[in-house]
Formats: C-alpha cells, sequence, structure tokens
C-alpha cells in the first residue's frame, strides 16, 4: 500500500474486517434503517388502505349511482347503451305502474315498477333465471316468506312466481323501493327515470346520462328531468386520486431521508477517530470512502431484506389486488429515499472527517 492507491482486494478485506469486528456497527444500523422504511412504509399503506375503505364505503351506500328523473322522458334503449362507457358498470331504466294487492295484506298495495333488465343487475337481484315472474325486494319477500322461486299470492286470486330478491338498505338512498315489486320488461319505450352505476365518477358519464332523454322529454314544471345520486348521504362525489394524492402520509419519503441523513451522520461521526487514525496511517481517503461505501452498501441490503417484506405483508392485508401494486410502490419510495439518504450522509460525513483533527477527535472520545 502506498499513499496515494490501494488494492481494491485489501478495500474489501477492511471493510469485512471492520463488519465482522463490530466497528462498522452494522446491526444497529440495518435495524435502524430498516425500522425506518418498514414502519413509514406500513403507515403510508394504512392511509392508502383507509382512503379505499372510504371509496368502498361509498360504492356500498349506493351513492355511485347517478339517477336521471325525467317521467315519460327516458329512452330505455339508450339507458342501456351507457354500460359501453368505461366508467359504467350497469345501467336500466325504471317506470311506475299500477300498484299490487297481495292476497296476505288485502287492504294495502304494494308498488309496482317495470324495469329493464340491466336496472335488474344494477341492484345486484339473485335471479332464477329459468323462472319468469316478479322481482321483490328483501323487506317484500321476508314479508311474505317467500324467496327466489317462490310464489306470491295476489288478491284478485292469481299467483305470480318470484324471479328474484333484490336489497335495498335504508341508508339514505332515495326511498320508495326498499318495499316493493319490480317487473323485468324489454328495454323499448319510455320510462321515467336512467340509473347508471358508474365508477370513477367523471363529469363525461354524468354528461352521457343526458343523452337518454327522449326528444319529448319535458323540459320545464314539476316534470323537468334532474340528475343526481342515488344516495347523498356520502356526499355529491368521491375523489379518491385527489385524496390520494393529498394524503397526510405522502410526505413520509422526505421524513425518512432526513431520519437516514442523521442515522449516517452520526454513525461516522462514532467513528471519526477511527477514520482520522486510518488516514494518518496513510490510507487514502478515496480508499476510506470506498471502504465506508462498501459497509453502506451491505447495510441496505440488510435493511432492505427486512422492510421491504414487512411491506409486502402490510400490502396484501391491507389492500386489495386492484390498487396493491400501485399503492406498495408508493410506500416502497420511502424505502429508497432513505437508503439514499443514508448513503449520502455516510459518503460525505467520512469525506469531510480530516486527519488533521486526529487529535481532537481523541481528546473528544
Amino acid at each position: 500500500m502506498n499513499h496515494t492507491t490501494m488494492k481494491a482486494t485489501s478495500v474489501i478485506s477492511e471493510a469485512w474486517r471492520s463488519i465482522t469486528s463490530g466497528a462498522a456497527r452494522l446491526a444497529p444500523a440495518v435495524l435502524a434503517l430498516a425500522l425506518t422504511a418498514a414502519g413509514m412504509g406500513v403507515m403510508d399503506i394504512a392511509a392508502g388502505s383507509t382512503i379505499l375503505n372510504q371509496a368502498s364505503a361509498y360504492r356500498q351506500s349506493g351513492a355511485d349511482i347517478l339517477v336521471l328523473n325525467a317521467p315519460d322522458g327516458i329512452d330505455a334503449a339508450s339507458c342501456e347503451r351507457l354500460t359501453s362507457l368505461t366508467n359504467v358498470q350497469a345501467a336500466g331504466a325504471i317506470r311506475t305502474t299500477d300498484p299490487l294487492t297481495l292476497a296476505a295484506l288485502p287492504d294495502t298495495t304494494t308498488p309496482l315498477y317495470q324495469i329493464t333488465p340491466g336496472l335488474a343487475r344494477l341492484l345486484d337481484t339473485k335471479q332464477d333465471t329459468n323462472t319468469t315472474g316478479l322481482i321483490a325486494s328483501q323487506q317484500v319477500a321476508e314479508t311474505l316468506g317467500t324467496s327466489t322461486g317462490g310464489t306470491i299470492g295476489l288478491a284478485d286470486g292469481r299467483t305470480a312466481h318470484v324471479k328474484g330478491v333484490y336489497q335495498y338498505p335504508d341508508d339514505g338512498r332515495t326511498p320508495g323501493y326498499a318495499y316493493a315489486l319490480m317487473e323485468e320488461t324489454p328495454a323499448t319505450g319510455t320510462f321515467d327515470a336512467c340509473w347508471a352505476k358508474t365508477w370513477p365518477q367523471t363529469s363525461q358519464t354524468r354528461n352521457a346520462l343526458w343523452s337518454t332523454l327522449t326528444p319529448n322529454a319535458k323540459t320545464t314544471g314539476d316534470d323537468a328531468p334532474t340528475l343526481g345520486q342515488l344516495n347523498t348521504t356520502k356526499g355529491d362525489g368521491f375523489d379518491g386520486q385527489t385524496l390520494y394524492r393529498q394524503r397526510s402520509t405522502r410526505i413520509l419519503p422526505a421524513c425518512g431521508a432526513l431520519i437516514a441523513l442523521a442515522i449516517g451522520y452520526l454513525l461516522i461521526r462514532g467513528r471519526r477517530l477511527e477514520i482520522a487514525s486510518a488516514l494518518h496511517c496513510g490510507v487514502p481517503k478515496p480508499a476510506l470512502a470506498t471502504q465506508i461505501i462498501i459497509e453502506t452498501g451491505i447495510t441496505i441490503l440488510l435493511a432492505t431484506a427486512i422492510s421491504l417484506p414487512i411491506d409486502m405483508t402490510a400490502a396484501r392485508l391491507l389492500i386489495d389486488t386492484t390498487d396493491r401494486t400501485a399503492i406498495t410502490l408508493n410506500a416502497i419510495q420511502t424505502t429508497i429515499t432513505t437508503n439514499t439518504a443514508y448513503l449520502l450522509a455516510t459518503t460525505i460525513t467520512t469525506l469531510h472527517i480530516k486527519e488533521r483533527h486526529l487529535f481532537t477527535y481523541f481528546k473528544e472520545r
């Protein structure tokens, strides 16, 4: 070894001896980095999970169902065709017809609606495809003690088969359909309303609903068309992308970097006497910096081997498959920034240690 160069094998050997002797403080460095990266990664994944749960609750409440009301002014075929749009999962038309009097309840009438096949799918109706007849709400089915494939007795002596049953929770949705019967009819003619289940919600989808109006639809008075949500209790929209971009945990990669800078600085500062002594013994600073980089690289690899599985496990537990990859990659940004900052801190701090300060470091130890 001379004063200007040092063999690569010697540098690697010195790094290995430093690690095995404990001088590199490998274990505490790995633990600190892994806890920083994994902890912040899990926090970010949890924040994403919270937003996804809010989105799920929004959709389960029926708030993602848009309703265009226009009495006798909806073209049923146009309403059904809305499913050709990317953001429309189901769409169908509905209209009011004469109520029915049931044999079990002769003193009251039960609302009856005619619907197109798309609306039955929108309501997630549990149907028997081999049966023709009426679709009952869960409340009607429970009151009459019937279910899909069963029958309903009418007051005039007729019997109607139950083709399917749908649920309509009392969670703020437009009233009138929780206790009702529906009759599926072809998507022809005019109806009173068009329902569309949309996700994600966009202004383009809202505008598309207006295209289902017939030329003869009334535009003024009480029957003028209105567009709204089936359930307004969750707000008039849900912009999940904006919520995710504005989440409080978005600053965690920067926080992780700051913590890693501090860890790297403190680690090398604690070894300043050792490093200054090596310089005094003739070890070239580039070789010494390379040694520290090797030690740091091993630390980073071990810390990543701990933190990455933790983040991926948290993602599998908290995030569904649709959004898991994107949210996990965002969480891993903390690992990347943490490791990068740690490498910079150890390298730069090493380069700033001077041989001439050896005796100062000795007195300060």
